[in-house]
This record gives structure tokens, C-alpha cells and sequence, in this order.
């Protein structure tokens, strides 16, 4: 390709990381408006303000083309980044420990055949709500008294940090009644405690999910046997947990499952 020919900024942008370079300039915000003079720490600051109405309207779009069904699906997505972006996330574990941590929420739909069967492998997850971690989420942890981590507000302790964006797409979804009483979420031990199962059930909504075998509020379970074949399981209801039902699968070790 002749030199005349080639956009310089494209060419920049695409031999070093297409995706910083699009992230650093792109901006769909008025530059005009006062919150765009806002820096980090100032009250009021929008980690999300250059390209919010971009954000929105997606939001909006996914809303309004959703079908709603019964069950709805809740998962993390860590986009590889290595680059200097403030709200980089590192979660040790994931095949990608450090980047852009995602969390997103989709419906489920299936597919039948003529007979009514249900068709094996053809479930469509269909997007429903999404957050991008910006490290400035309002249930971070608040300077104490005497300085220090301190807790999070009361209102969103005791959830974690991925049951507290479920439990805020709860309440954006429910309140534009996409989501309607009876629906069925699915998680895993990312989002799964006992105070959102509580949360969930006094919303009239079900949850299944794995669990952390040493998440707060989890009765003790008596001893398993490791020599246990693959597909053993033991299911028992909570007596001072009234509705919950936990149990422990085995696969090539024990998974603990909460509804």
C-alpha cells in the first residue's frame, strides 16, 4: 500500500493495542458538561462518563428486546489486559488473572422440536444486563473511623462483591419488569451466599448455584468420603434456613450446590 494512502493513526493504533487505544480516545460524552471537569476522589465522579450514553443505550437496547423466560444466567468475564487502565482487576485462578473484569447476565432460551422435546445443545444465552468492575462501585469498602479498609455500607455487606452487582441487576431488571416473581437464576459460588438466597426469596425469585465451601452461614455437613465415585451426591435441608436446600456433588472432588 502506498505511504499517501495509509491513516497514520490507524496504523499506530493497530501495532501497538487496538483495544487501549480505542478504550484511551474513544468518548461519546458532551466534553461540555460539568462532570467532565470531575476528577477521580471528587464527589459525584463517573468512572463510565466519556462513553455513558453508549453504555445506556446498549442497556436499553437489551432490555427492550428481550424476551423474558425462567431462568436467567449470571457469570464474570476477565478480559486479558495488561495495560495501565484504573480499574484493572486481578483475579488469581481465572485463565486470564488480570485485565477488565466484566459481569454480565444473560436469559436462557430453549429450543423445541415439533413433538415439544426439547433440543439437546441448542440453549441460546441472549445478553441481558452488564457492568464493567470500575473499582468505585458504591459498595466498596469506606474509610473507617480511624482510617484503614473499614466494612462496605450495611446494605451491601455480607453479599460479596459479584452478589452485589447480581443483586443490583436484580433490581434494575425487576423494576423495568423484565424480570418477573418465580424466575430461576443460576450462579456460582462467585455470587452464591446465604444472604442472597434470602434477598432472592423474599424478592419470590428461586436460585441454584456452587458454593465456597467456607462462605459464612453454611451449617456443617458431616464428613465425606473421598473415596466417593464421581456422581455420589448428599442433599439435606436447612432447619433454621427455612426453604434451602443444600447438598454436596461428587466430581473429581466435592462441589457444594445451594437452592
Amino acid at each position: 500500500m502506498s505511504p499517501n494512502l495509509r491513516n497514520q493513526g490507524i496504523v499506530q493504533t493497530m501495532s501497538h493495542c487496538r483495544f487501549s487505544q480505542v478504550w484511551k480516545f474513544f468518548k461519546v460524552a458532551d466534553p461540555d458538561d460539568l462532570a467532565a471537569r470531575l476528577k477521580k476522589g471528587d464527589p459525584g465522579y463517573d468512572p463510565k462518563f466519556w462513553y455513558r450514553p453508549f453504555y445506556e443505550a446498549v442497556q436499553e437496547a437489551l432490555i427492550r428486546n428481550f424476551v423474558a423466560g425462567g431462568y436467567c444466567v449470571m457469570d464474570e468475564y476477565m478480559q486479558a489486559s495488561a495495560h495501565r487502565i484504573h480499574y484493572q482487576r486481578v483475579m488469581l485462578g481465572k485463565p486470564n488473572d488480570h485485565g477488565l473484569l466484566w459481569y454480565i447476565m444473560a436469559g436462557v432460551k430453549d429450543f423445541f422440536d415439533e413433538s415439544g422435546k426439547q433440543i439437546t445443545g441448542a440453549t441460546l444465552y441472549i445478553p441481558l444486563r452488564f457492568d464493567l468492575y470500575t473499582a468505585d462501585e458504591p459498595w466498596r469498602r469506606v474509610p473507617g473511623a480511624r482510617g484503614g479498609r473499614g466494612k462496605p455500607p450495611p446494605e451491601y455487606r455480607g453479599y460479596g462483591e459479584g452478589g452485589c452487582f447480581l443483586v443490583r441487576f436484580i433490581a434494575v431488571l425487576m423494576w423495568n419488569g423484565v424480570i418477573k416473581r418465580g424466575t430461576t437464576i443460576i450462579g456460582d459460588r462467585l455470587f452464591t451466599s446465604v444472604k442472597l438466597l434470602r434477598h432472592l426469596g423474599n424478592l419470590g425469585l428461586n436460585y441454584i448455584g456452587t458454593a465456597k465451601k467456607n462462605s459464612k452461614g453454611i451449617p456443617h455437613f458431616a464428613v465425606l468420603k473421598k473415596s466417593a465415585a464421581r456422581g455420589a451426591c448428599s442433599f439435606k435441608a436447612v432447619k433454621n434456613l427455612p426453604g434451602l436446600v443444600m447438598g454436596w456433588w461428587r466430581d473429581s472432588t466435592w462441589v457444594l450446590l445451594m437452592t
